[in-house]
């Protein structure tokens, strides 16, 4: 469904796509927009939310968005709001494929929390085990 190319009015009962929350960082650049960095906040087949700090595009603005993967997803701006804005994709995207990309890119980032985790979890063991009501009396 295209709400992009249709306005809803109030009392509309067509609801919008499910959207998958994402925080993934990528480019886009424009007719008027040079080449800025963007945070995709979601996700659906056909269209993505995103933030930028830079120069914000205007509604119907025909954007080209880069992925970390070198993908690149072209598409109208549909609306914008304050640091935000929302664009209709001109070809399905892949999710599954966008989870994967994102997946293997926090693979590491994963990791790391996982052994600060773990070194947490034992050092509270340790600290516990030290307790003076934990010691046996000789």
């Amino acid at each position: 469904m295209a709400l992009c190319n249709t306005p809803i009015v109030s009392g509309d009962s067509r609801t919008r796509e499910v959207r998958e929350r994402t925080l993934i960082r990528a480019t886009m650049i424009g007719d008027r927009i040079a080449e800025q960095e963007i945070i995709i906040r979601n996700a659906n087949a056909h269209g993505i939310g995103a933030v930028t700090r830079g120069t914000m595009p205007e509604p119907s603005e025909a954007l080209i968005i880069t992925l970390p993967d070198g993908q690149e997803l072209s598409g109208r701006v549909c609306w914008v709001a304050d640091k935000t804005f929302g664009v209709q994709l001109d070809d399905v995207l892949d999710l599954r494929l966008l989870k994967l990309t994102n997946q293997r890119r926090n693979e590491d980032f994963a990791k790391t929390i996982d052994w600060m985790l773990d070194l947490t979890f034992r050092e509270a063991e340790s600290e516990q085990e030290a307790q003076p009501s934990n010691l046996r009396h000789l």
